[in-house]
C-alpha cells in the first residue's frame, strides 16, 4: 500500500496504484474517478512506437520526390519516343508522378503536423 504523498493534488493512494482515484473540487467526496495506469501506459508505448517513425516519413517524402522527378523525366522520354503506346504509358507515368508528388506533400505536411504537436 501507498500512502499518501500528494494531499494538494487530491490523490488518495490507500489502494493499488493502478486504481489511484482524484478527488476533485466541487465533487461530493463520495464521487471519484478511477485512474487506468496500465491502460495509459500501454496508451503511452504505442505513442512512443508511432512517434519512432515520423523520422522515416520524413525521408519517404523526399525518396518519392526524387521518384516524382525521375518518373516526370522517364514520361518526357517515352512522350518523344517511337513506342506505339507512347500515349498511354507516358499518360500513365504522369499519373503516378502527379500522385507520388501528392503523397510526398501529405506525407510532409504529416511530419510538420506532429512535430508542432509535440513542441506544443
Amino acid at each position: 500500500m501507498l500512502q499518501n504523498r500528494f494531499p494538494m493534488a487530491g490523490i488518495t493512494t490507500g489502494t493499488s496504484l493502478a486504481q489511484a482515484r482524484y478527488d476533485y473540487e466541487g465533487y461530493n467526496a463520495s464521487q471519484y474517478a478511477i485512474v487506468d495506469l496500465p491502460g495509459l501506459l500501454s496508451i503511452e508505448t504505442a505513442l512512443e512506437k508511432s512517434l519512432a517513425n515520423v523520422p522515416a516519413a520524413s525521408a519517404l517524402a523526399g525518396l518519392l520526390k526524387q521518384s516524382e522527378i525521375a518518373v516526370s523525366d522517364l514520361s518526357t522520354v517515352v512522350k518523344h519516343s517511337d513506342l506505339d503506346c507512347k500515349h498511354t504509358l507516358s499518360g500513365l507515368l504522369l499519373k503516378f508522378a502527379t500522385q507520388a508528388g501528392d503523397v510526398a506533400g501529405l506525407l510532409q505536411a504529416f511530419d510538420s503536423t506532429v512535430g508542432r504537436t509535440l513542441i506544443q
